[in-house]
C-alpha cells in the first residue's frame, strides 16, 4: 500500500492547486505548504479574497485559473 505522502503517478502530471486565501476549512498557509512538500512540481495559485468555495466567491478568477491550467487562455 502506498503512503498518502507518495504522489505516485501525479509526479508526472501537470498539477495546479488553487487556494482561497480566506479559506477557513483548509487554511491557506498550512495546507499550501503541505501540498508543496508532497507535490513540489505543482503550480500553486493564490485566489485572493476567496474562501473554501472559490467558484461562488470569484467565478471569473476560477475560470481564468482553469483556462491557464489547460492552456486555453
Amino acid at each position: 500500500m502506498r503512503s498518502s505522502r507518495d504522489p505516485g503517478g501525479l509526479a508526472a502530471v501537470p498539477v495546479t492547486i488553487a487556494w482561497g486565501t480566506r479559506d477557513v476549512v483548509l487554511w491557506h498557509r498550512a495546507q499550501s505548504r503541505r501540498a508543496r512538500k508532497v507535490l513540489p512540481g505543482a503550480r500553486d495559485v493564490d485566489m485572493p479574497g476567496c474562501g473554501h468555495l472559490p467558484f461562488s466567491d470569484d467565478p471569473a478568477l476560477c475560470a481564468d485559473v482553469a483556462r491557464t491550467t489547460t492552456g486555453s487562455a
